[in-house]
């Protein structure tokens, strides 16, 4: 399906927790035989999604954001952009997992170096959404750090589908044409096809 309702999703699934291996984050419904698909986020790791304009990251980054709250009730989830800067008093300090979360986070600069910091902690994990090529580019930029956990998700786009920065080489065509929502899953398990579930602003 061209459309993935969010809601319908998590009522097919069981939340997964699993103390100290990978997270299974529910992202939508696999290309290859339409059941609910999962990244799996190594203790330690993070994760990068990429495309260009109109392809859906943000929602990608929404989608990622709720399925790691519903494996971590109750844990902190810390919003960052380049009027929200990140302090102490948002959990990040604390004990516990902490998921961070950032939208076009090649516009994000960390001058003082406290992103890069907290990317090195094990008990934090990013989520950021950016666009590839600008990433690809940017060398010494925080966000070349998130991307080399190697997990994540780069959304399909009328260009070539490019997992070189997730350390993958991605096929230049797929059975189903690019089209929002439509990306590339990045992990343990390889690569593969997967419709994002939809989910909107609050």
């Amino acid at each position: 399906p061209d459309l993935v309702d969010p809601a319908e999703l998590d009522e097919r699934c069981d939340v997964v927790r699993q103390s100290g291996r990978p997270v299974e984050l529910l992202i939508g419904v696999g290309a290859d035989d339409l059941e609910p698909a999962r990244l799996r986020v190594p203790v330690g790791d993070h994760v990068f999604i990429g495309g260009s304009a109109r392809t859906g990251r943000s929602t990608a980054l929404r989608q990622v954001e709720a399925a790691w709250r519903r494996a971590h009730p109750g844990r902190p989830v810390v919003h960052v952009d380049r009027t929200r800067p990140i302090d102490g008093s948002e959990g990040v300090d604390g004990e516990g997992a902490v998921l961070v979360v950032v939208d076009d986070a090649e516009r994000v600069d960390d001058p003082d170096g406290v992103l890069a910091l907290l990317v090195a902690r094990p008990e934090v994990t990013f989520a950021v959404a950016a666009r590839l090529e600008a990433v690809r580019v940017a060398y010494g930029h925080w966000t070349r750090e998130v991307a080399r956990s190697r997990c994540g998700l780069i959304m399909t786009s009328m260009g070539d589908v490019d997992g070189e920065l997730l350390g993958v080489t991605l096929p230049r065509r797929s059975s189903i044409a690019p089209r929002p929502g439509l990306a590339w899953i990045v992990d343990t398990d390889g690569h593969r096809l997967v419709q994002v579930a939809a989910r909107m602003p609050p």
